[in-house]
């Protein structure tokens, strides 16, 4: 009896320190650092700029491609956003790579948007949304995968020589902001790819 009243206060204060980072996360996000010249700045806002206009229109495809194939889509949107779905979670759910289907099976399971939408971390949700969409996978129909790449035991062909060094990105000396930019470019990198 002890031991569960001490593992409920730890989980309870994991979630509160949890929380506390989310906030804080958000605090740093919206701060820009002190050191920062003109020409940063003005790169930042600029690549702030790119990213709110790429996901202006992957949202816009989303919806297209969710008219497309259901013919009560904003209905179904309606449905998961009065279960419960909030703004960060919206986005997770459209960065999604079958995020019309995942829309779809929450509008008709209410427990999961609620369960989902309880978790207070941006990685926790995102953990919970990809385990629901591995359980549409395996329960409706099949999610078109795309097909295995033929591997061959050619060598690698062989690159150029160019007369530009890129510098390597060091995550250890580079400022939160860097670091954001980086790893969001490297997001749409992978997304781009696909």
């Amino acid at each position: 009896m002890a031991l569960t009243a001490k593992l409920d206060a730890l989980s309870r204060e994991n979630a509160r320190r949890e929380e506390e980072l989310a906030h804080w996360r958000r605090q740093a996000a919206q701060v820009p650092p002190a050191d920062e010249t003109p020409e940063q700045r003005e790169y930042r806002v600029r690549e702030q700029i790119r990213d709110e206009e790429r996901f202006r229109l992957q949202v816009e495809r989303f919806h297209a491609e969710g008219a497309s194939q259901y013919g009560d889509w904003a209905k179904l949107c309606e449905d998961v956003k009065q279960m419960g779905a909030d703004a960060p979670l919206s986005r997770l759910i459209v960065e999604m790579p079958e995020a019309v289907k995942v829309v779809a099976a929450l509008a008709d399971d209410p427990a999961a948007v609620q369960r989902i939408s309880n978790i207070q971390s941006e990685r926790g949700r995102a953990i919970a949304l990809g385990k629901f969409a591995a359980t549409i996978d395996s329960q409706g129909p099949a999610i078109p995968r795309a097909a295995p790449v033929a591997v061959t035991r050619a060598p690698a062909p062989v690159r150029t020589v160019t007369g530009r060094a890129s510098p390597t990105f060091n995550e250890y000396t580079a400022n939160a902001d860097q670091l954001a930019d980086h790893y969001m470019r490297q997001n749409l990198e992978r997304q781009q790819r696909r």
